[in-house]
């Protein structure tokens, strides 16, 4: 069953274009770059963008992607193992100052 993964980032206020600009790039590249053990890549489908909601009900969230992997097995590769991922994660830290992450199965209530 495929698992979706939204992880939503806000940005320290010294944060430049630039460096922004450098986290969506590479967040992105994930999608090629994840690979499993055996050179395979694994990420269904990954979307991000700005946020642009008119609601005023943002918090603070700056910008936001999606992830779909096939199967639970392959999130958790991602998330524990994968060191593509596990390098990027660890790369935002004096950029990004709040993260919210929610993962569900479509149609799993």
């Amino acid at each position: 069953m495929a698992i979706t993964h939204i992880v939503l980032l806000a940005f320290v206020p010294t944060a430049s274009a630039q460096s922004l600009a450098s986290v969506a790039e590479r967040f992105l590249a994930l999608k090629t770059k994840c690979k499993k053990p055996d050179g395979s890549t694994y990420i269904k489908s990954l979307v991000g963008g700005k946020q642009t909601s008119p609601e005023g009900k943002g918090k603070g969230l700056q910008y936001g992607f999606v992830v779909e992997f096939e199967t639970e097995e392959d999130r958790t590769y991602y998330l524990e193992a994968d060191p593509d991922h596990l390098a990027f994660a660890g790369s935002n830290k004096g950029v990004a100052n709040d993260v919210c992450v929610f993962d569900f199965t479509p149609g799993e209530f």
